[in-house]
Parts: C-alpha cells; structure tokens; sequence
C-alpha cells in the first residue's frame, strides 16, 4: 500500500504527494487562448469542468464578472454528497477542508485574464473551460494545490498576484508589460480604481504599493 503522504519529489518550493489512485478526467492543458462565460452553473471534480445537469443545480458554482474572471469562491455547498473526490482530493480535504477559491488557469503560461482578454472568445467558452486546467487555492495557508494525471498533487505557494486577486478580485486595469530599466526584469503595473490601489511588479513580485482615492465598486465594468 502506498503512503498516501510519500514525498516524490521537491520542485523549488513546491512538493509533489503521492496519492493512492490515480485521478479521474484531469483536463488538458488548453490553447494559449483564454475563454469564459460570466455565468457557469456546474461541479469541479477531478481537476475538471462538469457542466449542468450531471448533478443538477443544488451546489452552484459561478464567476462573478464583478469579481474575477481568474478565481472564483467556493460555494459553502462544497462538495456535494454526490460528488466523488479523488484520492488526492480527499487527502486536502482532511487536512484543510474546502478550498477557498477554485483558480482557472485560461492561459499554458499561468497568466492572469481580464475581461477585456474575453473579446470575440464566447462562442467557445464552455469548450475551452472544461480544458483549462484548474488548482485549489487556500489563501489562509498560502498554498495553491494543483492535482497531477497521475494521482499526485503538488503544493504550491500562493503568488503575491494571486494573493491580491483573491482579495480585490481581478484588476481594473493592467498596463502594458515592459522592462525595468534599473532591474532588467519584465515590470506590470496592476490598478484597481475601485479600491484605490496601485501595485508595481518586477518579475511577478511586489516592489511597490501605492494608494489613491478610490472611485467606488461601480468601476467594475473596466475590468
């Protein structure tokens, strides 16, 4: 019988777990494309997208479209009895319970959507969302967990932007990446008027917090 707690492997800072069976209908990785819907009623199992009607609507999942387009909350609903968790699964779910946001991973490289990234995507929405790879997020804890084909898991730290985006939800707006000048290192900028928030990342770290006056929640269509 295999130690369902075995360490395989170290990965920088992440740890990969064995599990004691293999997963169920993990996705693939999708197209270097994003997709979406604002509304998606369904289950997560297995790494997967299950559309409406499997297990009907007594446990909803949705985007929030004033919220992210990236993460969504956990329903309290989570899960449901009928859902059947894999090993993997089960074994976050005894240490740590739900997950406090599900992370829907649109592009290969990890990178973090806006709606405007959406234009023109919504005829194949739901197709590539079920491809998209998909990890639990537990904020609290700092860790991302992110379920392998092979029954595995691997820990992961919460990155500084996904940190944020579970906190303020996606950003109103995102400048244009460039080049740091003194650092060499790629430089975003990420600003969320609705919050009054202004965040400058070198390579994906915070380097630098700014705060304005906030123009109020209703700014949520710029996102």
């Amino acid at each position: 019988m295999i130690d369902p707690q075995t360490e395989r492997r170290r990965h920088g800072c992440s740890r990969t777990i064995e599990s004691e069976r293999p997963a169920r209908g993990a996705g693939t990785a999708p197209a270097h494309r994003p997709a979406s819907r604002a509304l998606l009623w369904g289950l997560l199992a297995a790494g997967a997208f299950i559309a409406t009607g499997c297990h009907g609507p007594e446990c909803l999942i949705e985007f929030d479209k004033k919220f992210s387009f990236n993460v969504v909350k956990a329903p309290a609903c989570y899960p449901p009895k009928d859902l059947e968790l894999t090993a993997a699964q089960e074994q976050i779910m005894a240490r740590w319970g739900p997950p406090e946001f599900f992370r829907f991973w649109w592009l290969i490289d990890g990178e973090f959507i806006t709606s405007s990234d959406l234009s023109g995507m919504f005829d194949t929405m739901e197709t590539e969302l079920g491809q998209a790879k998909q990890t639990w997020v537990y904020t609290r804890r700092g860790q991302e967990i992110e379920f392998l084909d092979s029954g595995a898991y691997l820990e992961n730290p919460v990155s500084e932007k996904l940190k944020l985006i579970c906190k303020y939800g996606d950003p109103s707006d995102k400048k244009a990446a460039s080049f740091s000048l003194k650092t060499g290192g790629k430089k975003e900028t990420w600003i969320w008027y609705d919050f009054g928030i202004k965040v400058v990342f070198i390579d994906d770290l915070e380097i630098s917090r700014e705060r304005f006056q906030a123009t109020g929640r209703g700014t949520w269509r710029a996102k």
